[in-house]
């Protein structure tokens, strides 16, 4: 069973959790942003802000606490808006173990420097690491419909244990 923690509420957040719970066979953790957005969604089971109709499967953990969500985690996927993720991985960087995987499926250039998501997480730690992107809808992969990804990493075994542990179809390629 892999452990995986989602952060962020963006649509790639919320396809990659559903994708991730029907597949089964993972320990789930979601960290929202903030305490009144994690409350909401363990009272109701429903991210009412982002993807209002879908149930949050019961075996899914939801915590504001970036640092409790990543705690032993295998994998780490970050959807946080690029304008977030290099202040969001320096947060993490310090606790990070040499093995977890970090997944990004944000989209766009840092602002100020155009770096690309997986150039600002290499610039901040060394963790083995890929970019999660696909035509994909949170409403399709959510409503279990067909979907497929490619996960692009530097590294071959990177992306194939992405690869293993996605629901939908998800195709590894390497980048450089």
């Amino acid at each position: 069973m892999s452990r995986i923690a989602i952060l962020g509420q963006a649509p790639g957040a919320r396809q990659s959790r559903w994708a991730l719970a029907r597949r089964g066979n993972h320990d789930l953790t979601l960290w929202a942003h903030s305490a009144a957005l994690a409350d909401q969604l363990i009272e109701t089971g429903e991210n009412l802000p982002y993807l209002p109709g879908f149930t949050l499967q019961p075996d899914v953990q939801v915590t504001p606490d970036l640092l409790a969500a990543i705690f032993e985690a295998d994998i780490i996927v970050s959807v946080t808006p690029s304008a977030h993720l290099r202040s969001t991985m320096e947060k993490i960087a310090p606790v990070l173990t040499r093995n977890q995987i970090i997944v990004c499926a944000s989209k766009g250039l840092e602002e100020g420097t155009f770096l690309r998501v997986t150039q600002v997480i290499a610039s901040v730690t060394e963790n083995p690491c890929g970019v999660l992107s696909g035509p994909s809808f949170a409403q399709e992969v959510a409503a279990g419909q067909p979907t497929a990804c490619v996960i692009a990493s530097q590294s071959s075994a990177t992306a194939l244990a992405v690869q293993r542990d996605f629901f939908f179809r998800v195709a590894a390629a390497l980048y450089q």
